[in-house]
């Protein structure tokens, strides 16, 4: 406008450096360069920007590589929409040792070991590699990992579920193991323990969903190797475990014969969304909207076409669950591919995928559709993949045209006008953001996008915790798709976000130069561990990568109380009279499972907790 200078300038150096600028003329290129005597303050004695949260993977000795060998998934579907291989590795917390300070198990892909970070008493953690695996050669790839007590002996035990969509349908590389723990952390597979599961597993979760007094499992799986988009088989396991004899039974035509063949399961979540002590299911999955089973007496019943977001269709990622506006239920955050990818998708105008054995040569031809403008303008629906990749996965294309312009310009209905597809499996794809789900009582629900920041690529890792005492959950993402279809590459444009919650269900994104919560690689998995039973640290784990630990600012730091076995859920009542209710089963978000310890902020007054029937176990005063 008219003004002629500007008061003054304030540069905020990387590093915490601020530098100032008196008066300064306007419509001037300023050169600025960065000298430390120039410096006023540095951010760590500024209290106003006091980092929420800092970097300590060396300081707690958490600094580790994961490896992955690169797979091409492509060369078996050249249409794929992203790869299968490439989503470890998974971590699980607990104190596998019984010493009372939490553990951390990670993963391996196929060609490398296992690793356990045990905690010494300081805090520090000693990193242990093992090998749950069969021969030297290490094939075998780990998918969802999970530490309960599978025998009832007040110990950990890890379940770990194999999975890749590398080796063919039913290969024994897929086979799923127990191993039960001596009491001392020493870990020996179960044989006969479950069933010989050799489905491409993606998420294993625990709840006594029989309400018996044992923990039973879900075993989620994903794709049908080299079969996409067909579904791979999931199972419902109940605990049917004696003194010194343990035994997993398939019972899933039993509980909910939709679950055998559920779709591409990319997590799952036992919860009890509608308050009765029961524990329901959810599922997030591709081409699917959330899925909500609701538990009577032991059978699980899907609720999903009255749920009120039966017709958000996403690529679902991950779930987590907590009381986001402290009305007394389980509301729930949903990791979905976001809206910084090239398929543009909303419900007047969906991706599709079309998928049928084209060419009768015994393969699975899947084909993407979306829509985009025709040369008048008119938006229509084209295949997404370009000629030469059609070609390769369905060679009938190349009869029907003579030119790379002449397969641009026809829509799907021109490239397919005999009614090929017309038997054609058919899904869609309209519901593309990250959201938060609002839990409306009597199985109702309704879905709430998280802002901007949080739709920059795929959502995997979520973790929900009050990151400043202010008694409303805060909400932690890591993602990003390394392994996306090669005609636009990796989905990388994430580096982690902190969204603060503001009360009412508004959520405001933490800047990154205030949250310094940086996690740029392709990020997966996201949990809360305990240190000397006296902070939480956050671990987010990455492929082909390392490890990135966080610590809390904050002051003071929360109290920490240890779950009991049997305690699935509390309420927090706060000193301004409003409460919170918060619920544990095992695992939550994607390839993950945090500590069971509550975080007690100072505000807090009471704590009651609950068993699995509904039973108060305890209360706390504070």
């Amino acid at each position: 406008g008219t003004k002629t200078s500007v008061e003054s300038i304030k540069i905020l150096w990387p590093g915490g450096g601020i530098q100032k600028l008196q008066r300064q003329a306007t419509d001037r290129v300023l050169n600025i360069a960065y000298d430390p005597g120039l410096l006023e303050t540095t951010l760590e004695k500024d209290s106003l920007f006091i980092p929420m949260l800092k970097e300590v993977a060396e300081k707690y000795n958490l600094v580790h590589e994961s490896k992955d060998h690169d797979f091409i998934d492509f060369n078996f579907q050249r249409t794929l929409p992203h790869k299968f291989s490439q989503y470890g590795p998974a971590l699980a917390v607990g104190d596998v040792n019984n010493d009372g300070l939490d553990d951390m198990f990670l993963s391996a892909s196929r060609k490398f070991a296992e690793s356990w970070f045990i905690q010494q008493k300081d805090g520090s953690f000693i990193q242990e590699e093992v090998n749950y695996k069969q021969g030297k050669e290490l094939e075998e790839e780990d998918a969802g990992t999970l530490l309960f007590d599978a025998d009832g002996d007040q110990d950990l035990d890890l379940y770990i579920a194999r999975g890749c969509a590398q080796y063919p349908p039913g290969d024994i590389l897929y086979k799923d193991i127990l191993l039960l723990n001596d009491g001392n952390g020493r870990f020996s597979e179960s044989v006969e323990g479950i069933p010989d599961m050799r489905s491409n597993s993606s998420a294993v979760r625990a709840a006594d969903y029989d309400r018996d007094g044992d923990l039973d499992l879900f075993i989620g799986s994903r794709v049908l190797p080299m079969a996409y988009p067909k579904a791979d088989r999931s199972y419902i396991l109940r605990n049917e475990s004696t003194e010194g004899n343990v035994r997993f039974i398939d019972v899933t035509a039993e509980v909910s014969p939709e679950l055998e063949y559920p779709g591409l399961i990319c997590d799952a979540l036992w919860t009890d969304f509608n308050g009765d002590y029961w524990p329901d299911l959810i599922l997030a999955e591709e081409w699917k909207p959330i899925r909500f089973f609701e538990n009577r007496n032991g059978t699980l019943h899907e609720i999903t076409d009255s749920s009120g977001i039966q017709e958000n269709f996403g690529w679902w990622n991950s779930l987590a669950a907590a009381d986001l506006d402290n009305d007394g239920d389980t509301d729930y955050v949903a990791g979905n591919f976001g809206q910084n990818i090239y398929f543009k998708a909303n419900k007047e105008m969906p991706v599709r995928l079309y998928a049928k054995d084209l060419d009768d040569n015994g393969m699975i031809d899947p084909l993407i559709s979306y829509y985009l403008r025709d040369s008048v303008g008119t938006k229509k629906e084209y295949l997404y993949h370009p000629w030469q990749d059609v070609v390769k996965q369905f060679v009938g294309i190349r009869k029907r045209f003579n030119s790379f312009g002449e397969f641009g310009e026809a829509t799907l209905p021109e490239v397919f006008p005999d009614g090929l597809l017309d038997d054609a499996m058919k899904l869609t794809f309209n519901y593309m953001q990250t959201s938060w789900i609002e839990n409306l009582g009597d199985g109702r629900f309704k879905s709430h996008p998280l802002p901007i920041e949080a739709q920059l690529a795929p959502v995997y890792g979520i973790l929900i915790t009050d990151f400043n005492n202010d008694n409303f959950m805060d909400i932690a993402l890591v993602g990003n798709d390394f392994g996306m279809e090669v005609q636009q590459g990796p989905a990388d444009a994430f580096v982690g976000v902190v969204l603060k919650n503001k009360g009412e269900g508004s959520f405001k994104a933490v800047p990154l130069e205030e949250s310094h919560f940086l996690v740029p690689g392709d990020a997966k998995s996201l949990v809360r561990l305990t240190v000397a039973n006296e902070k939480s640290i956050l671990v987010a784990s990455q492929n082909n990568d390392f490890l990135k630990v966080y610590e809390t600012t904050i002051n003071p730091t929360p109290q920490l109380v240890p779950l009991k076995a049997n305690e699935v859920k509390c309420t927090l009542y706060f000193e301004n009279n409003s409460s919170q209710i918060q619920e544990y089963y095992w695992g939550s978000s994607f390839q993950s499972q945090s500590s069971r310890y509550i975080e007690v902020n100072p505000n807090v007054n009471q704590i009651k907790f609950f068993d699995n029937n509904g039973k108060e176990t305890r209360t706390l005063d504070f």
